[in-house]
């Protein structure tokens, strides 16, 4: 398995929560107590457990990330604690377990450079190690960006996949933009993203679509792409 090295982990150095972002965030909080126990799996620099804090009063929050160079970006806080881990070796037993698991933007992160089968077997064995994480109860809380193709629905992501994994093409995918060049990033549709929930052993309990981006037609074209945006999905333990 690959991982990006720190100029590239540096690019996700970005906030992508916008007020509208947060809307689904704080609707499905609201069945949690005040001091509810949150994780936040590939939290990088923390800023999102921070606005979380800032919001509850009463949370605590474990941020855990494999990168050593954004965990170090983090702010202090009496009620968070940071912790090195691989999201591919869950479940870690230091880490407790928690009312809520946000996986912000990870899991299509989580690839086997070279092997599109078995980075999305990752994907659905991550997700469903996450379970054992959960209070009774809990929830999982996952953004991911959805890329719905036109005669396959996901086609785009499939090509994507195999662009960015190739380490030879590595220097023309970053030229492109391909910041995941060399290594790979396994975006899905929509459809494909609620696949791998019930792989993992979730039902989605609800689903709130971003508005679709704009996307050149060249891009559009050649990666089949009927439309791209990012969505939000709590996902509850099936019985």
């Amino acid at each position: 398995m690959s991982r990006l090295d720190d100029d590239q982990l540096a690019a996700f150095d970005t906030d992508y929560m916008d007020a509208a972002r947060w809307r689904p965030i704080d609707a499905g909080l609201a069945r949690f107590p005040p001091d509810l126990r949150f994780l936040d799996l590939g939290g990088g620099n923390g800023r999102f457990a921070d606005r979380l804090l800032e919001r509850y009063p009463r949370a605590t929050a474990v941020v855990a990330d494999n990168a050593s160079v954004l965990l170090g970006q983090n702010t202090a806080h009496p009620r968070k604690r940071t912790v090195a881990v691989d999201a591919m070796g869950l479940p870690t037993a230091d880490l407790g377990r928690f009312d809520v698991v946000f996986v912000n933007w990870l899991l299509h992160h989580l690839v086997v450079t070279g092997d599109y089968t078995a980075t999305r077997r990752t994907i659905a064995r991550t997700l469903g190690d996450l379970r054992w994480l959960l209070r009774p109860g809990g929830r999982v809380s996952v953004y991911e960006n959805l890329y719905d193709g036109v005669a396959h629905h996901n086609a785009p992501g499939r090509l994507i996949f195999a662009a960015t994994s190739m380490r030879r093409a590595a220097p023309l995918t970053r030229r492109l933009g391909a910041n995941t060049a060399g290594v790979g990033v396994c975006f899905q549709s929509g459809a494909a993203w609620r696949e791998l929930a019930a792989d993992a052993g979730y039902a989605v309990e609800s689903f709130t679509p971003d508005t679709p981006w704009a996307v050149s037609r060249p891009k559009r074209v050649g990666l089949t792409i009927r439309s791209v945006r990012c969505g939000h999905f709590w996902l509850r333990p099936r019985d």
